[in-house]
């Protein structure tokens, strides 16, 4: 993480032990556990609604979030997949 130039800005940090080393990384330092939330169909499984497709899942949260006077904005982030030079990720 970078240090901040001042008082740390209001807000959440998405941390997915099971996404990436450095999430595990995080989640192994604050005790977090893994869980699987999305199965190899891409549908919502374990703690969410099962068979949910991720999308529409998502769609539910925010509408969720907006209802509650929750919801900030989203950030776009985009997605970067290494791909070697003979084609495979």
């Amino acid at each position: 993480a970078c240090p901040s130039p001042g008082p740390a800005p209001p807000g959440a940090v998405k941390i997915t032990p099971g996404h990436d080393a450095t999430d595990f990384e995080v989640g192994q330092r604050h005790g977090l556990g893994v869980a699987t939330v999305i199965a190899e169909d891409g549908t919502m499984w374990s703690l969410c609604p099962q068979g949910l497709p991720r999308f529409r899942a998502r769609a539910l949260l925010l509408e969720t979030l907006k209802e509650r006077g929750l919801f900030r904005g989203v950030t776009e982030n985009p997605m970067v997949v290494p791909v070697c030079r003979w084609g495979q990720v």
